[in-house]
């Protein structure tokens, strides 16, 4: 009897392993975008840059900037990984402000899609997104 029970213990932990695991895939693909966030504080330097930049746009007569193509506004959202059409619409964040905002996470980059700026790793796939027109 006590084997029997012993035995479907067992049986139940490892056919429960499989969907632990799953779990656990999960909470750190999860922990890892909360790890990539844009904070606060970055996100404020970068739309002071911007903003900056956007006034000498305007006084060169350089701001006739074209919306994004249908479409493309939902896949800059966090998780999607990014279009090579997209990343090639794109430029990246100037090295002197990266320089200015501290250490970034390892294996990442921001780059700059019209008004946003985004976080992608590696693998192209958007850790975090801030807008940079003014509320």
């Amino acid at each position: 009897m006590f084997r029997t029970i012993l035995l479907g213990i067992a049986l139940a932990t490892v056919a429960a392993s499989p969907a632990l695991a799953a779990d656990q895939t999960k909470k750190a693909a999860r922990q890892e975008l909360r790890d990539n966030r844009i904070t606060g504080e970055e996100a404020k330097l970068l739309r002071a840059y911007y903003k900056f930049e956007r006034k000498a746009e305007k006084a060169a007569g350089e701001n006739n900037r074209p919306n994004l193509p249908a479409g493309w506004k939902k896949q800059l959202d966090k998780g999607w990984t990014l279009d090579p059409q997209i990343l090639a619409a794109s430029e990246p964040v100037p090295a002197d402000v990266v320089k200015k905002l501290g250490s970034q996470p390892a294996n990442s980059s921001l780059i700059r899609i019209q008004n946003r700026v985004i976080r992608i790793d590696a693998a192209k796939k958007i850790q975090d997104v801030i807008d940079l027109t003014p509320n």
